[in-house]
């Protein structure tokens, strides 16, 4: 993970790493049913989520990142059919590491540097002193390695690589292009 302030004070660019099973499927998880499935996501549509979650994990810190990015790929759930963007099928898990790595990497020195910068003009004042130290940072946010459980399937229309759990009883739907697929 790599936190850097651009030039401009209003984008901040992170590079975040999450972790992938031994085939390149990432957890993800159904708002509506609640289940997990892996997919492969191409590394553009990774970024997508990933820039959405991230904005919205500032927005819920009360922190304005500048920046705007809107969902643009739908996923759909192999199990009961729900579609929705991306973005909602983030697992919990992940959007906590998020949530909790933007408040260590960007609000916690933010909020350091207001103080800092806010009594910086009374510390040598003879009336009044004001000191301020900052305490030890929050613990640095991880999430763990991802087993390679689940069976692959991949789909013979788009090509697309996902999992779904060994014991589901019936068929599943591609979460790429939403083409039913029986399970013989």
């Amino acid at each position: 993970m790599k936190c850097v302030n651009d030039q401009d004070s209003s984008r901040i660019r992170m590079e975040i790493g999450f972790p992938l099973d031994a085939h390149s499927c990432i957890r993800v998880q159904c708002p509506n049913c609640g289940l997990d499935f892996k997919v492969d996501m191409a590394a553009d549509v990774l970024h997508d989520v990933l820039a959405w979650s991230v904005s919205r994990a500032f927005r819920s810190a009360s922190v304005r990142d500048g920046t705007t990015a809107e969902p643009v790929k739908q996923t759909h759930c192999p199990y009961c059919g729900h579609s929705a963007t991306s973005q909602n099928f983030l697992h919990p898990e992940h959007r906590g590491y998020l949530k909790n790595l933007a408040f260590r990497e960007y609000v916690e020195p933010m909020v350091s540097e207001i103080f800092d910068s806010a009594f910086r003009g009374l510390r040598n004042n003879k009336f009044l002193r004001v000191t301020h130290t900052s305490g030890p940072r929050s613990v640095r946010p991880m999430v763990g390695p991802e087993p390679t459980d689940m069976v692959r399937v991949r789909c013979l229309a788009c090509s697309g690589l996902f999992k779904v759990d060994a014991g589901w009883p019936g068929s599943v739907r591609c979460p790429h292009c939403a083409i039913d697929l029986f399970a013989t």
